[in-house]
Protein backbone atom coordinates (compact mmCIF):
# COMPACT_ATOMS: atom_id res chain seq x y z
CA UNK A 1 0.00 0.00 0.00
CA UNK A 2 2.79 2.67 1.37
CA UNK A 3 5.00 3.15 4.05
CA UNK A 4 2.76 5.05 6.10
CA UNK A 5 4.24 6.22 9.31
CA UNK A 6 7.33 4.14 8.80
CA UNK A 7 9.82 5.26 11.00
CA UNK A 8 8.06 7.55 14.16
CA UNK A 9 10.94 6.62 16.39
CA UNK A 10 13.10 8.71 14.64
CA UNK A 11 11.51 11.67 15.56
CA UNK A 12 12.84 14.20 18.63
CA UNK A 13 12.04 13.36 21.45
CA UNK A 14 8.50 14.76 22.49
CA UNK A 15 8.93 15.53 26.79
CA UNK A 16 6.77 12.55 28.32
CA UNK A 17 3.09 13.13 29.76
CA UNK A 18 1.68 11.21 32.52
CA UNK A 19 0.55 7.28 30.87
CA UNK A 20 -0.60 4.04 32.11
CA UNK A 21 -0.28 0.48 31.28
CA UNK A 22 -2.75 -1.37 29.45
CA UNK A 23 -2.14 -4.95 29.84
CA UNK A 24 -3.44 -7.60 26.48
CA UNK A 25 -3.17 -11.32 27.27
CA UNK A 26 -2.30 -12.76 23.44
CA UNK A 27 -2.91 -16.28 25.40
CA UNK A 28 -6.95 -15.27 25.84
CA UNK A 29 -7.62 -12.89 23.12
CA UNK A 30 -11.10 -11.16 23.79
CA UNK A 31 -14.26 -13.84 22.90
CA UNK A 32 -15.54 -11.64 19.95
CA UNK A 33 -11.69 -11.56 18.82
CA UNK A 34 -11.08 -14.80 16.32
CA UNK A 35 -7.55 -16.47 16.17
CA UNK A 36 -5.74 -15.41 13.22
CA UNK A 37 -6.23 -18.72 11.62
CA UNK A 38 -10.08 -18.18 12.09
CA UNK A 39 -9.96 -14.70 11.58
CA UNK A 40 -7.81 -14.82 8.19
CA UNK A 41 -9.07 -17.76 5.24
CA UNK A 42 -6.66 -18.67 3.56
CA UNK A 43 -8.15 -16.79 0.72
CA UNK A 44 -8.17 -13.47 2.18
CA UNK A 45 -4.08 -14.04 2.53
CA UNK A 46 -2.28 -10.85 1.68
CA UNK A 47 0.13 -12.63 0.03
CA UNK A 48 -1.84 -12.83 -2.89
CA UNK A 49 -3.41 -9.21 -3.92
CA UNK A 50 -2.94 -6.82 -5.97
CA UNK A 51 -2.94 -3.79 -4.39
CA UNK A 52 -5.00 -0.55 -6.05
CA UNK A 53 -3.97 2.70 -5.15
CA UNK A 54 -5.80 5.33 -6.41
CA UNK A 55 -3.70 8.40 -7.86
CA UNK A 56 -5.16 11.41 -9.49
CA UNK A 57 -2.20 12.00 -10.64
CA UNK A 58 -1.49 9.02 -12.58
CA UNK A 59 -2.77 8.75 -15.91
CA UNK A 60 -4.91 5.07 -15.45
CA UNK A 61 -5.85 7.26 -11.94
CA UNK A 62 -4.45 4.04 -10.28
CA UNK A 63 -0.53 2.61 -9.08
CA UNK A 64 -0.72 -1.06 -9.17
CA UNK A 65 1.05 -3.59 -7.21
CA UNK A 66 1.05 -7.73 -7.42
CA UNK A 67 3.57 -9.08 -4.43
CA UNK A 68 6.11 -11.35 -5.96
CA UNK A 69 6.72 -13.01 -2.44
CA UNK A 70 10.12 -13.73 -3.18
CA UNK A 71 11.39 -12.23 0.13
CA UNK A 72 13.02 -9.12 -1.12
CA UNK A 73 11.12 -5.77 -0.89
CA UNK A 74 12.41 -3.83 -4.49
CA UNK A 75 12.22 0.21 -4.86
CA UNK A 76 9.07 -0.90 -6.84
CA UNK A 77 6.99 -2.67 -4.35
CA UNK A 78 7.34 -0.29 -1.96
CA UNK A 79 5.34 2.55 -3.53
CA UNK A 80 3.56 5.73 -2.07
CA UNK A 81 0.95 7.95 -3.38
CA UNK A 82 0.44 11.58 -2.70
CA UNK A 83 -3.37 11.81 -0.80
CA UNK A 84 -3.74 8.00 0.20
CA UNK A 85 -5.01 7.18 3.70
CA UNK A 86 -4.49 4.11 5.77
CA UNK A 87 -6.08 2.93 8.63
CA UNK A 88 -4.32 1.64 11.54
CA UNK A 89 -5.22 0.30 14.96
CA UNK A 90 -2.59 1.79 17.42
CA UNK A 91 -2.56 2.16 21.41
CA UNK A 92 -3.52 5.51 22.76
CA UNK A 93 -1.38 8.13 23.19
CA UNK A 94 0.78 7.97 26.53
CA UNK A 95 0.38 4.19 27.39
CA UNK A 96 2.02 1.26 27.47
CA UNK A 97 0.98 -2.25 26.16
CA UNK A 98 2.01 -4.96 27.65
CA UNK A 99 2.30 -8.62 27.32
CA UNK A 100 2.70 -8.35 23.75
CA UNK A 101 5.72 -10.71 22.52
CA UNK A 102 7.64 -10.12 19.51
CA UNK A 103 9.56 -12.92 19.86
CA UNK A 104 8.16 -14.91 17.12
CA UNK A 105 6.52 -18.91 17.23
CA UNK A 106 7.68 -21.65 15.07
CA UNK A 107 5.79 -24.12 14.61
CA UNK A 108 7.06 -25.62 11.77
CA UNK A 109 5.86 -22.87 9.46
CA UNK A 110 8.54 -20.19 10.30
CA UNK A 111 8.34 -17.20 11.95
CA UNK A 112 5.06 -15.71 13.01
CA UNK A 113 3.43 -13.19 15.10
CA UNK A 114 0.40 -12.90 16.21
CA UNK A 115 -0.64 -9.20 16.54
CA UNK A 116 -4.38 -9.65 15.48
CA UNK A 117 -6.07 -9.57 18.56
CA UNK A 118 -8.15 -5.46 19.57
CA UNK A 119 -6.37 -4.24 22.36
CA UNK A 120 -8.68 -2.50 25.17
CA UNK A 121 -7.18 1.04 24.33
CA UNK A 122 -6.87 0.56 20.81
CA UNK A 123 -8.32 3.08 18.35
CA UNK A 124 -8.82 3.41 14.89
CA UNK A 125 -6.19 6.20 12.85
CA UNK A 126 -6.13 7.23 9.58
CA UNK A 127 -3.22 8.02 8.24
CA UNK A 128 -2.65 10.10 5.42
CA UNK A 129 0.45 10.40 2.72
CA UNK A 130 0.94 14.31 2.30
CA UNK A 131 1.64 16.53 -0.08
CA UNK A 132 4.72 18.93 0.32
CA UNK A 133 2.93 21.84 -1.99
CA UNK A 134 1.98 24.46 0.23
CA UNK A 135 3.29 23.55 3.42
CA UNK A 136 4.89 25.87 5.50
CA UNK A 137 8.25 23.90 5.71
CA UNK A 138 8.68 22.96 1.70
CA UNK A 139 10.95 25.93 1.28
CA UNK A 140 13.40 24.32 3.59
CA UNK A 141 13.18 21.01 2.39
CA UNK A 142 12.45 21.59 -2.00
CA UNK A 143 13.72 17.59 -2.46
CA UNK A 144 10.87 16.28 -0.09
CA UNK A 145 9.16 13.76 -1.88
CA UNK A 146 6.10 13.75 1.30
CA UNK A 147 5.56 14.22 4.52
CA UNK A 148 3.74 11.59 7.15
CA UNK A 149 2.27 11.76 10.43
CA UNK A 150 5.29 10.88 13.34
CA UNK A 151 2.99 11.73 17.06
CA UNK A 152 -0.41 12.56 16.62
CA UNK A 153 0.13 14.27 20.17
CA UNK A 154 2.49 17.09 19.25
CA UNK A 155 1.23 17.61 15.71
CA UNK A 156 4.72 16.03 14.15
CA UNK A 157 5.09 14.98 10.91
CA UNK A 158 8.30 13.15 9.53
CA UNK A 159 9.51 14.78 6.25
CA UNK A 160 10.71 12.23 3.58
CA UNK A 161 12.73 12.21 0.50
CA UNK A 162 12.18 9.46 -2.01
CA UNK A 163 15.43 7.96 -3.99
CA UNK A 164 15.82 4.91 -6.57
CA UNK A 165 17.79 3.21 -3.41
CA UNK A 166 16.07 4.68 -0.07
CA UNK A 167 13.55 6.19 1.68
CA UNK A 168 14.96 9.20 3.59
CA UNK A 169 14.04 11.15 6.70
CA UNK A 170 15.04 14.54 6.11
CA UNK A 171 13.04 16.36 9.42
CA UNK A 172 10.50 16.25 11.96
CA UNK A 173 7.91 19.43 11.57
CA UNK A 174 4.92 20.68 13.09
CA UNK A 175 1.98 20.76 11.46
CA UNK A 176 1.63 24.39 12.99
CA UNK A 177 4.14 26.77 11.12
CA UNK A 178 7.50 27.10 12.85
CA UNK A 179 6.57 25.20 16.10
CA UNK A 180 8.94 22.31 15.46
CA UNK A 181 11.49 22.23 12.50
CA UNK A 182 14.35 19.58 13.30
CA UNK A 183 16.57 18.51 10.16
CA UNK A 184 18.13 15.77 10.32
CA UNK A 185 22.16 15.60 8.72
CA UNK A 186 22.72 13.57 7.32
CA UNK A 187 19.35 12.27 5.71
CA UNK A 188 18.45 9.10 7.32
CA UNK A 189 17.66 5.99 5.33
CA UNK A 190 15.33 4.61 6.88
CA UNK A 191 14.89 2.07 3.74
CA UNK A 192 17.49 0.45 1.47
CA UNK A 193 16.46 -0.96 -1.69
CA UNK A 194 16.58 -3.64 -2.54
CA UNK A 195 15.40 -4.81 0.77
CA UNK A 196 16.03 -8.32 1.96
CA UNK A 197 16.79 -10.80 5.16
CA UNK A 198 20.35 -9.79 6.69
CA UNK A 199 20.18 -6.46 5.18
CA UNK A 200 22.10 -4.23 7.60
CA UNK A 201 23.33 -0.45 7.75
CA UNK A 202 24.53 1.84 10.50
CA UNK A 203 23.68 5.67 10.21
CA UNK A 204 25.01 8.43 12.72
CA UNK A 205 22.95 11.78 12.23
CA UNK A 206 22.38 14.95 13.82
CA UNK A 207 18.95 16.35 14.80
CA UNK A 208 19.25 20.14 15.01
CA UNK A 209 16.86 22.86 15.52
CA UNK A 210 13.44 23.69 17.09
CA UNK A 211 11.23 21.49 18.64
CA UNK A 212 7.91 22.97 20.08
CA UNK A 213 9.33 26.34 20.43
CA UNK A 214 12.43 25.05 22.23
CA UNK A 215 15.59 24.47 20.70
CA UNK A 216 17.56 21.48 20.49
CA UNK A 217 20.51 19.33 19.51
CA UNK A 218 21.04 15.64 19.33
CA UNK A 219 23.74 12.98 18.19
CA UNK A 220 21.51 9.97 16.76
CA UNK A 221 23.17 6.71 15.53
CA UNK A 222 20.50 4.34 14.19
CA UNK A 223 21.76 0.75 13.45
CA UNK A 224 19.32 -1.34 10.84
CA UNK A 225 18.91 -4.68 10.52
CA UNK A 226 16.30 -7.12 8.90
CA UNK A 227 16.58 -9.99 11.13
CA UNK A 228 13.66 -12.20 10.15
CA UNK A 229 11.43 -13.32 7.29
CA UNK A 230 8.07 -14.90 8.75
CA UNK A 231 4.03 -13.92 8.48
CA UNK A 232 2.37 -11.51 10.65
CA UNK A 233 -1.40 -11.78 11.48
CA UNK A 234 -2.67 -7.91 12.12
CA UNK A 235 -6.45 -6.83 12.85
CA UNK A 236 -7.11 -6.62 8.68
CA UNK A 237 -4.96 -9.55 7.16
CA UNK A 238 -1.61 -11.49 7.47
CA UNK A 239 1.08 -10.27 5.73
CA UNK A 240 4.44 -12.29 4.37
CA UNK A 241 7.00 -9.39 6.06
CA UNK A 242 10.68 -8.77 6.29
CA UNK A 243 11.16 -7.70 9.91
CA UNK A 244 13.53 -4.73 10.01
CA UNK A 245 15.01 -3.64 13.33
CA UNK A 246 16.04 -0.37 14.39
CA UNK A 247 18.33 0.55 17.51
CA UNK A 248 18.59 4.35 18.26
CA UNK A 249 20.51 5.44 20.71
CA UNK A 250 20.20 9.65 21.17
CA UNK A 251 22.30 11.78 23.10
CA UNK A 252 21.51 15.37 23.56
CA UNK A 253 24.61 17.81 22.52
CA UNK A 254 26.92 18.42 24.80
CA UNK A 255 25.14 16.57 27.85
CA UNK A 256 25.19 12.97 29.29
CA UNK A 257 21.52 12.93 28.80
CA UNK A 258 20.70 9.51 26.67
CA UNK A 259 18.25 7.43 25.37
CA UNK A 260 18.06 4.02 23.84
CA UNK A 261 14.94 2.83 21.91
CA UNK A 262 14.61 -0.24 19.87
CA UNK A 263 11.43 -0.32 17.02
CA UNK A 264 10.36 -3.44 14.74
CA UNK A 265 9.20 -2.88 11.70
CA UNK A 266 7.08 -5.26 9.80
CA UNK A 267 7.07 -4.68 5.67
CA UNK A 268 5.46 -6.49 3.08
CA UNK A 269 5.79 -6.38 -0.32
CA UNK A 270 3.54 -3.46 -2.09
CA UNK A 271 1.48 -2.90 1.05
CA UNK A 272 4.31 -1.40 3.02
CA UNK A 273 4.40 -0.73 6.81
CA UNK A 274 1.90 -3.36 8.20
CA UNK A 275 2.76 -3.16 11.77
CA UNK A 276 5.06 -1.43 14.21
CA UNK A 277 6.24 -2.29 17.55
CA UNK A 278 8.16 0.25 19.48
CA UNK A 279 10.07 -0.26 22.97
CA UNK A 280 9.78 1.78 26.03
CA UNK A 281 12.63 3.85 26.76
CA UNK A 282 16.30 2.50 27.52
CA UNK A 283 14.86 -1.68 27.07
CA UNK A 284 17.68 -4.20 27.33
CA UNK A 285 15.95 -6.91 25.88
CA UNK A 286 16.33 -8.04 22.38
CA UNK A 287 12.73 -9.14 22.09
CA UNK A 288 10.28 -7.36 24.42
CA UNK A 289 7.00 -7.43 26.03
CA UNK A 290 6.41 -4.15 27.00
CA UNK A 291 5.66 -1.42 23.78
CA UNK A 292 5.04 2.56 24.03
CA UNK A 293 3.56 2.20 20.63
CA UNK A 294 1.64 -0.96 19.13
CA UNK A 295 0.21 -0.30 15.86
CA UNK A 296 -1.09 -2.53 13.13
CA UNK A 297 -2.91 -2.67 9.56
CA UNK A 298 -6.72 -1.89 10.64
CA UNK A 299 -9.67 -2.62 9.09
Amino acid sequence: MLAVSLLAACEERVPPTPGRDVVIDQASPPEDVASPEDAVSPAEDATDVTVTVRDAMASDGAVQCRPNNDGVIDSDEFPYVLGAQVLYQVNDDATTVTGIQTAPTDMGMGPRWDFAAIVPSDRRVLDEVYSPAGRWWQMFYPSASFALPANRAASLHGVYRRTPDALQLLASVSRDMNRSNVVFMPAVDTVRFPLREGSTWTITSSGNGILDGIGTSTSNVFRFLVDRRGTVFTPANRFDVLRLRMDLEQTVTGTIIRRTQRTYLYLAECWGLVARVVSVDNETASEFTRASEYRRLGL
